[in-house]
Order: C-alpha cells, then structure tokens, then sequence
C-alpha cells in the first residue's frame, strides 16, 4: 500500500522511524487474483501516530505533572548519546515514536511515564540538549535540555553532579547578590528587591551566549526557547541544583506562565525576592529528610566583608555565625556576631514554591504525602471532615501551623538525610502514589475514626493531651490531608485521554 517513503514535516533525520517503516525499502504489496478459490486478504494498518507526555498547565497540583516532569528531571543526568537507551534524544525520537510499547527507560532508571498517543504530526519536532562544558570554549558544568511539540515546551535542568567539583563549588558559593540595578547589582530584569544566590547565577548564566546546535542563524539558547514558547504551554524542572536553575529560568520566562515542579531543590533568593515572585505556579517537593532543601541556611548569609569583595573572611563569618561554627570555635562564633550586627541587611534566603512535602512518619513504615496548600475544593472537604469532630477545629489549626512553616521546610524535617536526595527516590515514591490511586475505586474511602478530643480543651497541660495531641498531629490531620491525594488525579481522570493514559500505565510494571 506504501510504495515510496513519504515528505514528513520536521524530519530531520535520514532514516524513518523503525516502528512506522519497517522495510528499508517500501515496495507496496501486490495482490493477485486467484483461480484456485476464494481468498481473503487481511491488511494491518499502521497508525502513523506517536507518544506525548501527559501535562495539565494550571494552578492547581497534578500528580501526573509532577510523576512525568519528575521522570524529566531523572532524565536531565543523562548523557545525550542516541545510542544510548534513556538519554534526551532517545527518549524523544525513538521511544516516543514506537507505539508496539510504552517508553520504559529514562537515563538509567525504567520508569513508564504516563503517555497517550497524538498524530505523528503532533510528535516532538525540537529536540536540544545544551552542556556548557562541551562547548568551543568550555564554561563550567550546566546541562539542560528542551523539547517543544505544537502545543507544549518542556525544560529540564541538571542537578548537582557529586563527582563534579565545579558543581560542588557552585553550590558553595553561597554569596547573596544583589537582584536591582544599582552597584554591584546584576540587574536581573525580573526583580528590584532582594538577592539571589552567587553560585547558582553565574551557573545559569553560563548559558546566555550558547548558540543552538545545528543551525546557521546564530539563535541563541534562551532566544530560541523564547521563540518556541510563544502561545504553547510552558513547563520547566529541575532537582537539586537543577530546581534552583529552573527557578531562576521561570523568573526569565515569567510572561510565559511557567508551571514549575521542582525536586529537592535549595534555597535560591531571599525573602524580599521571593515575596516579588509569588505569581508563578511553583511546586517544591522535598522528600524525608533530604538535606539540600536546608541549603542555604534560612538565615541572612551577607555581610560587610563579602560585600567588600573579601571572599575569605566572608563566607568564614557565615560559617562560625551558625551551630556548627560554635562547635568549632566560641571565640570564632563570637566574632562572626559581631560583625553580622554592623549590616544593615536583615533578608534570610527563602524557598519559593508551595511545598510537597514526603513525610515519613517516626517509628513507623507509613509515609504521607503532603500538600499543605490543597485546592480549594479539597481544602473544603477536609475542613468539614474535621469540623464534625468536638471541640478540634482549632486544635486542626494549631498543629497543622506547629509543623507547616508557611512554604518553608516543615519542622518535622531534620534536614540531615544524605541520602534522601536522589533524584530516583522522588520519583518512585510518586509512582508508587500514582500506581496506588490508579487501583483504589473512587467511591472508595477510609475510614475516618471518630474521637472525642474535648479533653484537649479541658487538660490542656496533662500528660494525655500533650501525647495525644503529638499522635492526633501526626496519625489523624496529616493523614487526612494525605487521604485528599486523589483529588489531585480528578482533572485526568476527566479527560478521556488522561483516562486512557493512567490505564495504560497502571498496567504497566
């Protein structure tokens, strides 16, 4: 039926996709009449269609937003070799254009990311991975990579490479900047207020002059992606390093509507920034323990030295000013105060995001999954849930504010978990979720066991309130706002392809 290869609009390569044509040579297919009898010819026919990532561009949190760009950020590690299986182009020119399976493989981890199928036209036809460090002129260690179909642009940056000393310098360099255009000032363009993060500027700025591969016009990277953004949906990601890149990317593509998730990122700006950028659609995941969220410490990190340019005795002075400067030296801590008290400045580092936050909880094998900014909708039934309890709506209150911080680390963290950071963990406790909702029955509920609490008010100081308000905390608000987790799957459950989509992958594995 097909005797020639056809024109495929944006094909760049030389050879067609395998899954679509098979035969290196299309020679039609002949049909001869018979003599003998009555025959019936059977003709498979090859849908000339491909995978597209399943994303929902809104405010609210999506669990599938944040399983599928948590498989992009594992992808950002990957080296971009084609013959590899898992890297950038493999996954988006190969994997994604074979429709006999789902793709399986992201860098080095098998994950199945949640997919459904669009016309080949539909696929995606820009492809592009940038490493600074493979440059003419080599420049530091920052790796992205971003794909674009007609509807959609995704980002990802890489993260902290623990072999790579210049990535472990970057995120030492602590220095905060000056955001405003005034001396000393980077004149950022998105903020006049606050400061950002040395190391992490100067690593996303690494690529500002990098031109795009493969082409002759001499288009910058964030030109192009800038071009390919416009009147498409806008997603960026990052873990680590990687978060604090993509945040600072979505302050440059702010007209754009970014819709950011972020993977055990660290802080970036400080408060005054922060407080200037509330309108892009962030969510911060942080998982246990993990101890890069803590980074920079949650403090103001200037001083009058650093601002003198005297690099040594600068950051020396913001490492005796914390716990672990004390142990060090007394008089060295003692000293740091001192000098702390002559600025002026009084602008901790923030993070910027709603927190997600994968709560393991003490002395047992339960893990929740926290969002302590749920949508409206789930906010409502939660409250009426626990309004039905005696006397606990503003028991609720008090505990739920005792361990949520506003959008900061919760207090349940410890922030010492090392090995709580990988990117992998992310994304498996999400898939684990996802996978878990994509079996339960809709109707179905947990039990809510009914207590009376009125003692709380009554014994305020007994032994019984304290011990019982801990586990009331811990095993019944947090569990509840964990139980809300499903409405976070209700917009692609109601999308006739999200619903094909989940039911592909929950089989999958």
């Amino acid at each position: 039926m097909v005797d020639k290869f056809p024109v495929i609009e944006k094909w760049k390569d030389d050879d067609f996709p395998l899954y679509h044509f098979p035969d290196g040579e299309p020679q039609g297919l002949e049909v001869h009449p018979s003599y003998v009898g009555e025959y019936r010819y059977v003709i498979e026919v090859c849908p000339f269609r491909a995978w597209s990532l399943l994303l929902h561009h809104q405010k609210d949190y999506s669990l599938v937003n944040a399983y599928n760009l948590s498989l992009m950020s594992i992808l950002t590690y990957a080296e971009d070799t084609e013959d590899y299986l898992g890297s950038v182009t493999n996954l988006f020119q190969k994997q994604l254009l074979d429709l006999s399976h789902s793709p399986h493989r992201v860098n080095d981890q098998s994950f199945s990311p949640v997919v459904y199928d669009v016309p080949f036209s539909d696929r995606y036809t820009e492809v592009v991975y940038i490493d600074s460090n493979k440059q003419e002129v080599p420049q530091g260690h920052t790796q992205l990579f971003y794909v674009a179909n007609k509807k959609e642009v995704i980002i990802g940056w890489r993260g902290t490479e623990m072999t790579e000393t210049k990535d472990l310098l970057t995120d030492g360099t602590f220095q905060p900047l000056e955001l405003g255009c005034i001396p000393k000032g980077v004149c950022s363009g998105f903020s006049e207020k606050g400061k950002v993060h040395k190391g992490f500027w100067d690593a996303f700025h690494l690529v500002t002059e990098i031109q795009v591969p493969k082409r002759d016009d001499g288009k910058t990277v964030f030109a192009h992606i800038i071009e390919l953004t416009q009147n498409k949906k806008l997603f960026v990601c990052g873990h680590s390093l990687g978060g604090a890149l993509a945040l600072l990317h979505s302050t440059q593509l702010k007209p754009y509507n970014p819709c950011l998730y972020t993977y055990g990122m660290p802080r970036l700006f400080t408060q005054s920034a922060v407080q200037e950028l509330t309108e892009i659609t962030h969510y911060r995941h942080v998982n246990e323990d993990d101890f890069v969220p803590s980074v920079p410490f949650n403090k103001d990190m200037d001083n009058i030295s650093l601002q003198a340019d005297d690099k040594f005795v600068g950051y020396a002075i913001e490492v005796f000013d914390t716990a672990i400067g004390t142990s060090l030296s007394i008089a060295g801590a003692l000293t740091a105060k001192s000098v702390k008290s002559l600025s002026r400045d009084n602008d901790p580092f923030l993070h910027h995001g709603k927190l997600v936050y994968f709560y393991a909880l003490p002395d047992s094998e339960s893990k929740l999954y926290l969002l302590p900014e749920l949508n409206e909708k789930t906010r409502k039934e939660t409250k009426e849930f626990i309004e039905q309890q005696t006397k606990v709506d503003k028991y609720r209150e008090q505990e739920i504010r005792s361990f949520f911080q506003g959008d900061e680390n919760p207090t349940g963290k410890r922030g010492t978990g090392l090995l709580d950071h990988s990117s992998a963990l992310y994304a498996e406790y999400i898939d684990k979720r996802l996978r878990e909702l994509c079996t339960l029955s809709p109707d179905k509920k947990l039990q809510k066991k009914q207590e009376d609490l009125s003692f709380l008010e009554s014994e305020p100081h007994s032994i019984r309130a304290v011990f019982q308000r801990k586990k009331i905390r811990e095993y019944y608000f947090l569990r509840e706002i964990d139980n809300q987790l499903m409405m976070t799957l209700e917009v692609t459950k109601n999308d006739i392809r999200g619903s094909i989509a989940l039911q592909r992958y929950s089989e999958k594995r």
